[in-house]
């Protein structure tokens, strides 16, 4: 009968309720709902690409049937429009997009538009972090590109430009505005640790093939990646979401979200908890009948 209060005791914790009249109460309470994937009605929470996304701000989310993208509207002036993508504890966080008017450069938004993408996770072994963030603003003719790792303690980045997934510029101990672009990026991704040489992590950028980077106080080169990293810093160990803010742009269309997790490390989402927990109930009610018969017989 001991070991069936304490097993009792421990759903109760896993509950997190007391013993008595709360147990019941823990065990009648509602599940949360589940997610329910994107539709052509417009939502504020959906799944997409079997992740859950949540409108930020004044902004909207349906599905496009012509393209089966995640359509994007409702975006003003405030800055505080976008979408948030939880990650769930990955190591890479990956998203193709479309924007409204395409192709989209610097001409096709007002001056002051911008795209803000920013992440948080697991920093030096701490949830609940801001692990950096980088903007692309349009500063008139061209898009001002911005990184801020601040949060994690850095002072200087690393920029990275590829094509065909070849280097074709690597600059170290850069400070300040990164540099400039003419296009929108097609895409927007954030790693956290996945090599002992890049423990912090770091934001890449998809452009269209051919964009011209004008590195600030470096070299002008052409690509279609641009990444940076956080050169020094505590140890971004997983990323749990990521926010994109948008504000004067029309609309933007998600073709595609990825997550990668991290080999090795088994990792439950809200259901699997919640199936555990019922899991734990269910046995802990049969020890404590069996007691019961037991102790009547």
């Amino acid at each position: 009968m001991r070991r069936s209060i304490l097993f009792l005791s421990a759903m109760a914790l896993v509950c997190g309720c007391a013993l008595g009249t709360e147990i019941l109460a823990c065990i009648s309470t509602p599940f949360p709902p589940a997610p329910v994937p994107c539709s052509t009605t417009p939502s504020t929470s959906c799944l997409f690409r079997n992740l859950l996304n949540t409108a930020v701000g004044s902004a909207t989310l349906a599905l496009d049937p012509n393209n089966n993208s995640l359509h994007v509207t409702g975006i003003g002036s405030s800055g505080n429009d976008g979408y948030e993508i939880q990650a769930g504890g990955s190591v890479v966080v990956d998203t193709n997009i479309v924007w409204d008017r395409s192709p989209c450069d610097a001409n096709d938004t007002p001056t002051g538009a911008f795209m803000d993408v920013s992440a948080v996770g697991v920093f030096n072994g701490e949830p609940g972090k801001p692990v950096g963030s980088i903007r692309l603003t349009d500063i008139g003719s061209t898009l001002e590109i911005s990184a801020d790792f601040s949060a994690q303690g850095a002072t200087t980045h690393k920029i990275m430009v590829l094509r065909h997934g070849q280097l074709v510029a690597s600059i170290t101990g850069h400070t300040g505005i990164v540099g400039t672009v003419f296009s929108w990026p097609i895409g927007v991704g954030k790693t956290a640790h996945t090599n002992p040489l890049d423990p912090n992590g770091c934001y890449t950028d998809d452009f269209p093939d051919g964009t011209t980077f004008i590195i600030a106080g470096g070299p002008t080169v052409v690509g279609d990646s641009l990444s940076i990293l956080a050169e020094n810093g505590g140890l971004v160990n997983a990323i749990s979401s990521m926010r994109t803010r948008l504000k004067d742009i029309a609309g933007v269309r998600v073709t595609s979200e990825t997550i990668s997790m991290t080999p090795g490390i088994p990792t439950l989402s809200q259901w699997g908890l919640v199936a555990l927990t019922t899991l734990l109930l269910v046995i802990g009610a049969t020890l404590i009948l069996g007691r019961v018969r037991e102790g009547a017989a």
